[in-house]
């Protein structure tokens, strides 16, 4: 399997691939977006800020770095939801980068896939996690569109995903393996993980004790933040950053997952690096020693047995130790 790296700056990718990524993403808020939209209106699932690469020639650093690693580049193009006048800067993006020789492009709209397809009949393309491919099916329409690989949903099964894997030929799967997840589905979230000068994503807010009254949805996911809190996470300690697929990577190897994705394009450097270096450390226990050599290295690596036997942070609980 591939390890899929987050990338905001040149400066990470050189740490970033000598930390074990096999290939990076990146987002691009440049500033003839933000002149335009301003600071609300996304690119891609990521504000201006440090998320995000600056403008043309950050990207250009990236791309020559990352291919003198003998590594390749995913851009993200992933926003949900994108006004006409969005939709054809989108466009015009894309087809720059491509010709910038970004490797990938990331894409969220179904309906942009289709046209990036038309377009650019050899491009690599990425089918965003916001499409919501749970089923089969799903994962036959984005090949139609013209994905070449698709993300898999947070909140998938390790069963649903062996699904996926096999649910159509010569399309390559990728799943989430550490850091940011979300107890809602990403491909029904209208709304943002961040706005300039709010103190975190509005789905982390604190509730009033009066709102959403009787709504059950509303009440799991205040049980979901109330139990993590009483572990030590809460937002202005870096939730939902932590949670973990690790004891999961040789099911999802097995399965035939292509790429495995450290999330936290926002993250600080150092953050980074050390995930990858998890994650790497993982997989090569896997290659050398096998799945049981596997499961060792991750359980150490966290340092949280309770955690871990209480499936809270776990992306793929279906797999958390049961034991001591």
């Amino acid at each position: 399997m591939k390890l899929l790296a987050p990338c905001a700056d040149p400066a990470e990718v050189e740490p970033l691939l000598r930390a074990g990524a096999d290939a990076l993403y990146c987002g691009l808020f440049d500033g003839a977006w933000l002149r335009r939209w301003g600071p609300a209106a996304w690119p891609n699932r990521r504000g201006p800020g440090p998320a995000n690469l600056p403008g043309e020639a950050a990207l250009d650093a990236v791309v020559e770095a990352a291919h003198q690693g003998g590594a390749t580049v995913q851009l993200t193009l992933n926003a949900p939801l994108l006004s006409p006048d969005q939709e054809e800067a989108t466009l015009a993006t894309a087809d720059d980068a491509l010709d910038r020789g970004v490797d990938a492009l990331v894409v969220a709209a179904p309906h942009l896939l289709a046209e990036l397809r038309r377009r650019h009949p050899r491009a690599t393309l990425v089918a965003s996690s916001l499409c919501s491919a749970r089923t089969p099916p799903a994962v036959r329409l984005l090949a139609e569109l013209g994905a070449d690989r698709v993300i898999a949903p947070r909140q998938l099964t390790l069963d649903e995903i062996g699904e996926l894997c096999g649910a159509a030929a010569g399309v390559g799967l990728e799943a989430f393996v550490l850091n940011d997840a979300c107890a809602f589905d990403e491909g029904g979230c209208a709304t943002a993980h961040q706005l300039p000068g709010h103190d975190g994503p509005y789905c982390l807010a604190s509730f009033d004790p009066q709102a959403g009254a009787g709504d059950p949805a509303i009440a799991a996911h205040r049980a979901w933040l109330d139990a993590l809190g009483r572990r030590g996470y809460t937002p202005s300690a870096g939730l939902p950053l932590g949670p973990c697929g690790l004891c999961a990577l040789p099911e999802l190897a097995a399965a035939g997952v292509e790429a495995v994705k450290v999330v936290g394009r926002e993250a600080h450097p150092y953050r980074k690096v050390r995930s990858v270096q998890m994650v790497r450390h993982v997989l090569d226990a896997l290659r050398d020693e096998g799945p049981d050599a596997a499961r060792t290295r991750s359980r150490a690596l966290r340092e949280d047995p309770a955690g871990c036997r209480g499936g809270l942070d776990c992306y793929y609980p279906e797999v958390r130790p049961t034991d001591g």
